[in-house]
């Protein structure tokens, strides 16, 4: 080749990624107003379409309307529908009960609701009955084991964020209006709902993120502790469990199993350190399939 050629190459390369650099980025397409993602008490996660136009909040500073387009996320304080509140009265009123059964069954109940029960639990624990009082605080401090400090620490108001300001105070809605592609219009009882985020919206970062530990094998004794690690999601690694995972399970492995990052995808995973259950059982899901195990001395729980 001769140098007239090979600089007229290099000049034609030249070009090309001139005019590569200069092509504008594709931009984003933006989410459709009102779509918004719900996270349920359960855990479960929804993407619904919003279909109110505006919020009624009533603050200590009077009521506020706020139009939905500006929120970017709700946390909710707990509500509970009418018929679940009067079980857990009742069952809050058989903790007295002469009948032995009558109690456990009563106290039974109140741990399977977990946060549901915890309002009632805390007047409970008030009781000016010795009996009734102690209890209250017994149940109050198992469901501390399962849940954690943070959890237990219920909140009876909404906190509303926009772009530039927190509101709290309480909503007055008691339904949501909402659209679902598959299931069409619907309504949607704020009781059931913890959260609520709109889609192009980014998360609150937490403060104290820690980095990826491997293992939580070192921390399986702070039993209730919650933490943040920073973890790059795996493709495979030792793995028991599903959503609950022994404490030896490799977190940036357990982080796909449980949908919050993609295997080689950096992100934020939040964990609860628990008493490990009776057993383990073992799942196939996001490309990853954990195994079965039976008891261990230590366990977390990934959290979203």
């Amino acid at each position: 080749m001769s140098l007239r050629q090979w600089i007229i190459i290099c000049s034609l390369l030249l070009s090309t990624l001139a005019l590569t650099a200069q092509e504008p980025e594709p931009k984003k397409e933006k989410p459709p107003p009102g779509l918004v993602e719900v996270r349920f008490h359960d855990d479960s996660v929804m993407k619904l379409q919003l279909k109110e136009e505006k919020l009624e909040i009533a603050t200590q500073f009077g009521v506020l309307q706020v139009p939905l387009s500006k929120v970017q996320r709700m946390e909710l304080g707990i509500r509970l529908p009418e018929e679940l509140a009067r079980k857990i009265d009742a069952a809050i009123a058989d903790l007295a009960a002469e009948d032995n059964k009558k109690r456990e069954a009563a106290q039974t109940y109140l741990l399977e609701q977990k946060v549901r029960s915890v309002p009632a639990l805390q007047a409970a624990a008030k009781s000016s009955k010795p009996d009734d009082a102690r209890r209250a605080k017994e149940i109050l401090a198992k469901l501390q084991e399962q849940l954690g400090e943070e959890q237990l620490n219920v909140r009876t108001t909404d906190v509303i964020h926009t772009d530039d300001s927190k509101i709290v105070g309480r909503i007055s809605l008691n339904v949501f209006k909402v659209y679902s592609e598959p299931f069409g219009d619907l309504n949607l009882k704020v009781a059931y709902v913890r959260s609520l985020r709109a889609v192009g919206t980014e998360d609150p970062q937490p403060i104290n993120v820690l980095p990826d530990p491997g293992n939580l094998s070192n921390y399986r004794h702070m039993i209730g502790q919650v933490m943040h690690f920073r973890v790059t999601g795996a493709a495979q690694g030792s793995l028991w469990g599903t959503d609950t995972y022994t404490s030896d399970s490799l977190l940036a492995a357990a982080a796909v199993h449980c949908g919050i990052v993609r295997p080689g995808q950096a992100g934020i995973v939040k964990v609860q350190i628990i008493q490990s259950p009776p057993g383990f059982q073992g799942s196939t899901r996001n490309g990853l399939t954990s195994s079965d195990y039976g008891v261990y001395g230590g366990a977390y729980k990934v959290l979203r």
